[in-house]
């Protein structure tokens, strides 16, 4: 649907948002007004400048019209391979609403503030369970909301009693990385577990474990945290998971202080 065929009125516009999966806030913010001016508008009210109507139009139109292939002849950075059976739901959301949105990972990493591996091992599986705020910044991003299922998955995913949501996070950027207690676990590029950790303030340690010799990629490739706040509790989980993990926990194993 090109933009030049959408004939903006108040029953339209209120279509065209819902169609695109947008909040009216959501469309405001795209088109640089106001959420009541979005309101005005779909009730009829105020009369749109020739810049407002073709912002409206440009935003509307291009959540409404499937993204146009690129030149072959354009050199651009593969997407990273999706193996269909490690694809997650949330995996496959954000990587359609982001080729729907006609983006690059690069781009969509840079708009969210976040890291381009964060948005590759999402959109892979290798991150099964994201940040609520990590999702929340790629849907502010791409202007749409994370499918309801999405929040339902969450609520109605493993929960340990008493303690919290598992989560995936990207150690090596810090935005993505929590400010709550809780225990912790580095992984290699091949999900093997190199470090088990707990601490009170996750963002503070990962910034200490960044001057360490051994954090980097490929031996420090992504991680994984459990919320807790009780002290005791978090020491004996932490405790538990080093001995259930023996020499798997590369890093542990070598008696380095946590």
């Amino acid at each position: 649907m090109a933009s030049q065929r959408l004939v903006l009125n108040a029953k339209s516009i209120k279509r065209y948002r819902r169609d695109a999966g947008l909040t009216q806030a959501q469309l405001a913010k795209l088109v640089g007004v106001s959420t009541s001016q979005i309101s005005q508008w779909e009730n009829g009210k105020g009369v749109l400048s020739k810049q407002e109507k073709h912002n409206l139009r440009d935003a509307l139109s291009r959540r409404l019209t499937p993204p146009v292939p690129q030149d072959k002849t354009v050199p651009t950075k593969p997407a990273p391979r999706t193996n269909s059976t490690q694809a997650t739901p949330v995996g496959r959301w954000l990587n359609e609403a982001r080729v729907r949105d006609g983006r690059s990972i690069e781009a969509l990493a840079h708009a969210s503030k976040t890291s381009v591996t964060t948005v590759e091992s999402i959109e892979s599986g290798r991150t099964r369970f994201p940040r609520e705020a990590t999702l929340e910044r790629l849907a502010n991003a791409l202007g749409i909301l994370p499918p309801a299922q999405l929040q339902r998955q969450r609520e109605e995913r493993e929960t340990l009693t008493g303690i919290g949501v598992f989560e995936d996070f990207d150690p090596h950027s810090m935005d993505d990385v929590p400010i709550s207690a809780g225990v912790y676990v580095f992984y290699d590029r091949n999900d093997h577990p190199i470090y088990v950790g707990q601490t009170r303030n996750l963002r503070r340690r990962v910034k200490q474990h960044e001057e360490k010799f051994w954090f980097k990629k490929p031996l420090i490739d992504s991680a994984s945290f459990i919320p807790i706040k009780d002290n005791t509790l978090r020491e004996s989980v932490e405790e538990a998971l080093i001995y259930l993990l023996r020499s798997s926990a590369v890093i542990n194993e070598k008696g380095t202080n946590h």
